[in-house]
């Protein structure tokens, strides 16, 4: 019997005012893809998780198959591709480790 895949989760890491991370958030909203945003504007141990990983940038974008910074349509338009094929029972709360 195959292994059942593990359903696709998408977190993304922004701040208010952040342009780049509402285009981001954007284009999944209009493939109606759920993802879990993580406001990292008050919340120390995100900040830190996140330069402890090395971005400098946001949004970051964590899915299950890759991390990545800024906006990036072509990336944004893979993981909704790779999202349909594999969609979560409901959105994740835990999400992938950045670390």
């Amino acid at each position: 019997m195959p292994e059942k895949e593990e359903p696709v989760s998408i977190k993304i890491y922004s701040s208010r005012g952040c342009t780049q991370c509402a285009m981001t958030k954007r284009l999944y909203d209009l493939d109606g893809v759920a993802y879990e945003t993580v406001m990292i504007d008050n919340n120390e141990t995100a900040q830190a998780r996140l330069k402890a990983a090395g971005h400098r940038q946001l949004p970051v974008v964590v899915t299950d198959t890759e991390t990545w910074t800024g906006f990036q349509p072509e990336r944004v338009k893979a993981s909704i591709e790779h999202y349909k094929a594999s969609p979560p029972a409901s959105v994740a709360t835990g999400g992938p480790s950045i670390a």
